[in-house]
C-alpha cells in the first residue's frame, strides 16, 4: 500500500538530479511560487488518486500472485 505524504514528496523533489532541481528553482522564481507550494500542491494532488493507486497496485499483486488466471468460485 503506497502512503503518500508531504515528507515522501519532499524527498523526491529532494532526490531529484541537480539539473532538474535547479530546473525548478527558476521556475518557482520566474513564477513567484516557493519550493514548499509546489510540494504542497503535489501532495494535495497525489492525495486525491492515493485510492486509485493503491487499488491498481492490490489488483497487480492478485494478478501477478494468481498468474492472470481468474480463480473460479
Amino acid at each position: 500500500m503506497i502512503n503518500i505524504t508531504k515528507e515522501s514528496v519532499h524527498e523526491a523533489i529532494c532526490n531529484l538530479p541537480d539539473e532538474q532541481k535547479q530546473t525548478l528553482a527558476m521556475n518557482c522564481a520566474q513564477y513567484g511560487v516557493t519550493p514548499e507550494s509546489i510540494e504542497n500542491l503535489v501532495t494535495g494532488i497525489l492525495k486525491c488518486v492515493e485510492p486509485c493507486i493503491n487499488r491498481t497496485v492490490e489488483n497487480l499483486k492478485y494478478w501477478s500472485d494468481n498468474n492472470g488466471k481468474r480463480k473460479r468460485m
